[in-house]
């Protein structure tokens, strides 16, 4: 029975662990994230799936202002793939994914 107890707890001691280590992880992203000095200068986006079917332009105006740059290359390859996943019908069916720009300079200034 101590055995089997035993076992039990050193199978725990990582969840156990877990407990004190996350919040002094989580904090120190928080002071990181606080500091950022390009966060306000950045462009921020909310994907949506929609249950219309968009217009097979939708993304032609995102992809014309947005300049490929090193802050913008990780929202044009999410463009690219979301207009991938638009076009099969397969993958999504009678969905579709939008972007919405909210925050910042998203035409590439």
């Amino acid at each position: 029975m101590f055995i089997f107890m035993g076992v039990f707890f050193l199978l725990n001691i990582t969840v156990l662990m877990a407990n004190f280590i996350d919040p002094r992880c989580f904090w120190r992203i928080n002071l990181d994230e606080i500091t950022d000095e390009s966060l306000g200068m950045s462009c921020a986006f909310i994907l949506a799936a929609v249950q219309t079917p968009t217009e097979k332009d939708y993304f032609k105006k995102t992809l014309n202002v947005l300049k490929t740059t090193k802050n913008h290359k990780y929202a044009l390859a999410l463009v690219f793939a979301m207009d991938e996943i638009n076009r099969n019908p397969d993958l999504l069916p009678n969905m579709s994914l939008i972007i919405r720009y909210t925050l910042g300079h998203c035409d590439g200034k």
